[in-house]
């Protein structure tokens, strides 16, 4: 493994030009074990040349390595069977990634959900919405760990107890943006954290649209649900098409600049998403049958818990603990999509009453 990580860590090298030298090499080792000349003809930069002879770089990962321990990092090589295999196909994949929680979160079926840090309330709500609904049918959620609606879409498939993974444009073990902390433990705990970069990176701008192509290539999908003109969620929708994937587009308010992006996409293409069954409808026939087998469980799930809540009365929620079959938090989640829904209202005092379906009478 200390070969592998020193070769990520030859930045002056390239993504590319690693996976070059693998295919002369077969592994990473044998290139550190060439001379001068060899190295010169391998076409590296006197930079890289100078880390290898000087074994400066070898240093450098034994110390990433340490740190990976410190924190319970787990490093999957590109070789690695377990690799995830949809970010293998991609143009420039990772050499390496280092991960901490669920790491088998990696290699699950996912979509990604992704878009302005300065979001509206609109913006956010439909992240968090769609997100609970897209991990209700049994998709991993995967987006960028930014506040605004990264944020939002990680917060809503936890609060559904679906999967999340975070692709950070730092190391797994710095937290940033630190507002997001809470919610870096949170996603540790329950869900995965995944980065190129090596533990201890702390982030700079040019990591980020790097890591977009992680974000994208994680994924049977990317949706954006709210970017400005030169959002970087636009980088990544481009990303998508460029992978092959699907690109899903929440529409919003023309005269709202939060809107231009996914409106744009709309026009050029990208398919437009009012509810989970727009993405689900253009995913492999595996995940239709999975959403009719959601859709049938979560009717027979909602119908027992709307019939404690009445129409023309408030109710509490330990009312609601007491009579309808579910624990503390199954029972926070229901309320929660349903809310999401618009089939329930909260009020103040942890109160609940039942909201008329659209269009009724």
């Amino acid at each position: 493994m200390l070969y592998w990580v020193a070769l990520q860590a030859l930045e002056s090298c390239g993504v590319r030009n690693g996976h070059r030298l693998l295919r002369i090499f077969g592994q990473p080792e044998p290139l550190f074990r060439n001379d001068r000349k060899h190295l010169e003809l391998l076409g590296l930069s006197a930079e890289a040349i100078q880390e290898i002879q000087s074994g400066r770089i070898l240093r450098t990962a034994e110390q990433i390595l340490r740190r990976c321990e410190k924190c319970h990092a787990r490093v999957n090589t590109f070789q690695d069977e377990i690799y995830p295999h949809l970010l293998k196909q991609i143009f420039d994949p990772p050499l390496l990634i280092y991960l901490r929680g669920r790491c088998e979160l990696a290699g699950s079926d996912a979509i990604a959900i992704v878009g302005a840090r300065r979001a509206s309330s609109y913006g956010i709500h439909a992240a968090e919405w769609l997100s609970s609904e897209v991990s209700a049918h049994g998709l991993t959620v995967v987006s960028g760990l930014a506040r605004g609606i990264d944020a939002a879409a990680h917060r809503g498939a936890l609060m559904a107890h679906g999967n999340t993974l975070a692709v950070l444009g730092n190391g797994v073990d710095v937290v940033y943006p630190r507002e997001n902390k809470k919610l870096f433990y949170e996603i540790l705990e329950k869900g995965c954290l995944l980065s190129e970069f090596p533990p201890g990176r702390y982030p700079i701008p040019a990591n980020f649209p790097v890591r977009n192509r992680i974000i994208s290539g994680l994924c049977h999908g990317v949706l954006i649900a709210e970017a400005s003109e030169f959002s970087g969620s636009l980088i990544t929708a481009r990303l998508a098409l460029e992978q092959g994937r699907e690109v899903f587009a929440v529409p919003g308010n023309i005269t709202s600049q939060k809107s231009f992006g996914p409106n744009f996409l709309i026009k050029q293409g990208a398919k437009i998403v009012q509810c989970v069954q727009d993405i689900l409808d253009e995913l492999p026939e595996k995940f239709r049958r999975a959403s009719e087998r959601q859709i049938l469980k979560k009717k027979e799930d909602d119908d027992p818990l709307l019939a404690h809540v009445p129409l023309d009365a408030e109710v509490t929620f330990d009312h609601l603990l007491a009579r309808c079959g579910l624990n503390f938090s199954e029972l926070c989640s229901r309320l929660f999509q349903l809310e999401l829904e618009g089939r329930i209202r909260k009020l103040p005092g942890n109160m609940y009453v039942r909201k008329l379906a659209p269009g009724s009478a």
